[in-house]
């Protein structure tokens, strides 16, 4: 054990001494995809929807809705500055799909879920999250995509809005 530490400190210690080049560097970064690559299933990278989560489980059994993807984007529409806005709504017999502008630092990444409350509206959730040392604030593009899954269960919903915020509530028809 002892042998093993030693080898293992002069390693250590000549890896940290030797100059780093262009190669090493895409070594390095190679090795970080590889990682990032084994520990995805619970890591989170980028603008993502939240899986599995009990809002996303009560909306798919009791609302027939299920948050199957997300888009992040540049905005849509510029119209409404530093607020939260719904951009549009469409309806089709399997899906939902709501598109909305948020205003944050231009560098910060979003984790995403949706909630459905007992007044049959439709919340879209968001956290935004990441590197905040951005010195701007952007106009930043999210569009939710929803499988209508039954029908039926579906009619209960009839608003939307962004993050508990009931300044943006709109009707889905």
């Amino acid at each position: 054990m002892k042998k093993y530490l030693i080898y293992l400190m002069a390693v250590l210690i000549v890896s940290c001494s030797q100059r780093q080049t262009k190669d090493s560097v895409e070594d390095a970064d190679a090795v970080f995809v590889e990682v990032k690559e084994e520990i995805k299933g619970n890591a989170l990278f980028g603008t993502i929807i939240i899986v599995g989560t009990d809002n996303q489980y009560a909306a798919e059994r009791y609302y027939g809705v299920y948050f199957a993807e997300l888009t992040k984007s540049d905005c849509q529409n510029d119209g409404e500055k530093f607020q939260d806005h719904i951009n549009s709504i469409l309806l089709t017999d399997s899906t939902l799909i709501i598109d909305f502008n948020t205003y944050r630092n231009c560098c910060v990444d979003f984790l995403c879920d949706i909630s459905v409350d007992d007044e049959g509206i439709l919340n879209l959730i968001y956290i935004a999250y990441g590197n905040t040392t951005c010195m701007c604030n952007c106009c930043l593009g999210l569009t939710y995509h929803l499988d209508i899954l039954d029908r039926k269960l579906f009619r209960k919903i009839k608003t939307v809005m962004i993050n508990g915020d009931r300044k943006t509530i709109k009707s889905i028809n």
